[in-house]
């Protein structure tokens, strides 16, 4: 016998069991277990056991630790655009004042004030965009988050054609008058031009309605491991990024379709503005800033864009660079726009009573003279004949 035996409801034996430890090859026995007592007798101490742990008993699971280190935008850059933004926001509230304010100005007059509030609108909604996207899951709550980036899923798209669809159809008015309508004389209202920018908005409603019905968006989570060091190891951790973003199920698919939209539009816009390039009324038409402004949209646009697509591991990056194409273009449109228009005003003081309205295509001039005190139409209407087949003169009324 090998001393007291005992059985256990199941019918186990019940005693001294050899503990056994294979070590270089050879089964060495390093403790008993009496399972009556429920006690172990160690021949050896405990730490040369386990002497690949540091003497301390293995582990019967996994105990790593997950840290999830949230990619987020530094409050740093966020604060910086936000605050390029906001002084954006009142230069174009102080050329918005300014254009209603001298709004029966013949300077002022001749230019659409009506459709320069538009862009000013369109422009003042781009600059809330810029700092819409610099928002993320670091800022806000979970809730407020989602709700931020349904927002500004349709702040862009309508600031893109508030902005650019004013610019877009004063280019029209002048292309389609000037150039289309040589031997014809043509009256385009601003009602037409506010037609114009009412179809390219039902057309961003049709796409961003069913968008939002169909495959509305939701923040998404994404991790990606980051390769563990000796510390990690050691302290029993694992590093993952967290990515958290907006987006739906065929989100690329939706994204497409706007920016193929864009494109068009941007590409249509850039025709018009090379088309009209020569097309000059000095002091009172600004189609040839418009056609700048047009240029410069159209790069920015490419450039942001194509950087938006971007796959870097720094979202930090991915966002300056985008919001400051983006605050360059929308800038420099509005100072374009707005500047020559101030410029003129105060300088006509200086020109004396006569105020010269004429039309310039190329080196071809045909002026008219215009008095102050002469009686002018609400809206101005410019109108186009063919006077020479070889110098391509038109006149301005």
């Amino acid at each position: 016998m090998s001393g007291p035996v005992k059985f256990s409801q199941g019918g186990d034996r019940m005693g001294d069991l050899l503990i056994e430890q294979n070590i270089e090859g050879m089964e060495d026995i390093v403790g008993v277990y009496n399972s009556i007592q429920d006690e172990i007798t160690w021949n050896i101490p405990t730490e040369q056991l386990w002497y690949y742990s540091g003497g301390e008993p293995p582990f019967d699971s996994d105990i790593t630790k997950t840290i999830e280190l949230l990619q987020s935008i530094p409050n740093g850059i966020l604060a910086t655009v936000s605050v390029l933004a906001a002084l954006g926001s009142a230069l174009a509230i102080t050329f918005l004042v300014f254009n209603i304010w001298k709004r029966n100005e013949r300077q002022i007059k001749m230019s659409s004030p009506k459709v320069n509030n538009i862009i000013v609108i369109g422009i003042l909604l781009a600059y809330l965009g810029v700092v819409l996207l610099g928002i993320d899951k670091s800022t806000v709550d979970a809730e407020s988050f989602l709700c931020i980036c349904r927002v500004r899923s349709w702040i862009i798209p309508m600031a893109f054609t508030l902005a650019f669809g004013g610019m877009f159809t004063k280019m029209w008015r002048v292309y389609s008058i000037v150039i289309a309508n040589k031997t014809k004389r043509k009256v385009i209202k601003d009602h037409y031009l506010f037609g114009i920018i009412a179809m390219l908005l039902l057309v961003d409603f049709a796409i961003l309605v069913p968008w939002q019905i169909i495959d509305p968006i939701r923040i998404k989570e994404d991790r990606l491991p980051i390769v563990q060091t000796k510390e990690d190891l050691e302290h029993h951790t694992k590093r993952v990024e967290l990515y958290v973003i907006c987006a739906s199920a065929n989100n690329t698919l939706w994204t497409l379709v706007v920016i193929v939209y864009k494109a068009f539009v941007l590409v249509f816009g850039a025709f018009l503005a090379w088309s009209t390039r020569n097309v000059k009324v000095s002091g009172l038409n600004d189609s040839h800033y418009v056609g700048l402004s047009i240029y410069n949209t159209v790069i920015c646009c490419v450039v942001a864009v194509a950087l938006s697509f971007l796959n870097t591991s720094s979202p930090a990056m991915t966002f300056a660079l985008v919001s400051g194409f983006m605050l360059l273009c929308i800038t420099v449109s509005l100072c374009m726009l707005f500047f020559p228009k101030v410029i003129a005003l105060y300088r006509k003081n200086d020109i004396g009573d006569e105020t010269f309205t004429g039309l310039r295509i190329g080196t071809a001039v045909v002026a008219t003279m215009a008095r102050k005190g002469a009686p002018s139409a609400d809206i101005p209407t410019i109108s186009a004949h063919h006077a020479d087949h070889k110098s391509g003169i038109t006149g301005l009324s």
